[in-house]
């Protein structure tokens, strides 16, 4: 998934994180891996039960534990299904499927 470069001129991540999509439609069953690497907390996604990766989105400006969370169900503006999106205090890039 993510391997820093041989010459340490980038630092590995921390506090991984990773959820399996169950209510968006056109993902269900798709994995979504987050993790603190500075200056930014990219998300991974695979469809193939984590054999291969690929890097869907990244937020900048973030420090601190991640977290990814689907919501599962409607509330006040029915969010069901969204894209799921990392916390933060900016507006994040949602993923495209």
């Amino acid at each position: 998934m993510y391997s820093p470069p041989e010459d340490g001129s980038a630092g590995g991540g921390s506090y991984p994180r990773v959820i399996q999509v169950e209510h968006f439609a056109g993902m269900e069953g798709d994995l979504l891996v987050t993790c603190a690497r500075r200056p930014s907390m990219p998300i991974f996604r695979s469809t193939d039960e984590g054999e291969t990766w690929e890097q869907v989105s990244e937020t900048e400006g973030l420090s601190g534990q991640p977290a990814l969370y689907e919501l599962p169900q409607t509330g006040g503006g029915n969010f069901s299904g969204q894209r799921p999106t990392s916390p933060g205090p900016r507006i994040q890039r949602r993923m495209e499927h």
